[in-house]
């Protein structure tokens, strides 16, 4: 027998033993369901809690919201709930993975607000694993269009900044006041490629109504949506609309 075989032959088997003796990772168990906890979820933005919201989330956490399908904090998030009087309801929640680093969920969501919009959409749930919890770490809405969410720009010289909100389902409101207690134009949209066609459908004041349609050619790269004017025979909107609009996060 040749002198080095046995040493190898045992190496071997203690490295397969040891391999053996190595615990299996295990995923945490959770101490309620994912979907009891994205019912909750839903309750407590009903209720617009902020501290229930924060109790279900990780610190830095990011939630996708109708204004703002980006993703903005629990507290936020809470103030934007009571502010557009959402109503919100998530369903048929199925576990996409689940292991040691975190978990993924896709879900049927509902989100209404009277006489505005009746969403329904998919909704995908990040979570991790906290203080023996399974907290959300990110709630997006993958269905909607990158360009909507709550976008500001400035406005002309010795005007206040403007704010856009594209909500997901064809319409959008925009704020020209200071104090933006109210829309300044109410309209609806559509979306075709990397176009954009406007349309008011009321205004703050009867003077400043336009039913004409305006169309722009918009370019969106991280916080930044660039608008490019091809048509727009509304005198207030054609001279403020071009230009670089910025995420309001």
């Amino acid at each position: 027998m040749r002198e080095g075989l046995p040493v190898v032959s045992l190496l071997g088997a203690l490295f397969l033993a040891a391999c053996g003796s190595l615990p299996e990772p295990q995923t945490p168990a959770p101490s309620q369901p994912l979907d009891v906890r994205l019912a909750e979820f839903a309750a407590a933005s009903n209720r617009r809690d902020a501290a229930g919201l924060s109790a279900l989330c990780v610190a830095e956490a990011r939630l996708g919201a109708p204004s703002h399908p980006q993703g903005i904090s629990p507290a936020k998030y809470a103030r934007e709930a009571a502010a557009d009087a959402f109503q919100m309801e998530i369903a048929s929640t199925e576990i996409l993975y689940a292991n040691t680093l975190g978990a993924k969920t896709r879900s049927r969501a509902r989100i209404t607000a009277p006489a505005r919009y009746a969403l329904e959409s998919p909704v995908e749930t990040l979570w991790r694993f906290e203080e023996g919890q399974w907290k959300i770490a990110q709630m997006s809405f993958p269905d909607w269009p990158p360009l909507t969410g709550t976008w500001r720009k400035a406005g002309l010289p010795g005007e206040p900044s403007m704010e856009l909100r594209i909500l997901p389902g064809g319409t959008y409101v925009v704020h020209a006041s200071r104090d933006r207690l109210l829309p300044a134009f109410k309209g609806s949209y559509r979306i075709a490629g990397n176009q954009i066609s406007l349309q008011d459908s009321s205004a703050v004041e009867s003077g400043m109504f336009s039913p004409a349609a305006g169309r722009y050619a918009v370019t969106v790269s991280g916080a930044t949506a660039d608008f490019r004017k091809i048509e727009d025979d509304n005198r207030w909107r054609s001279v403020r609309f071009e230009g670089a609009w910025t995420a309001e996060r």
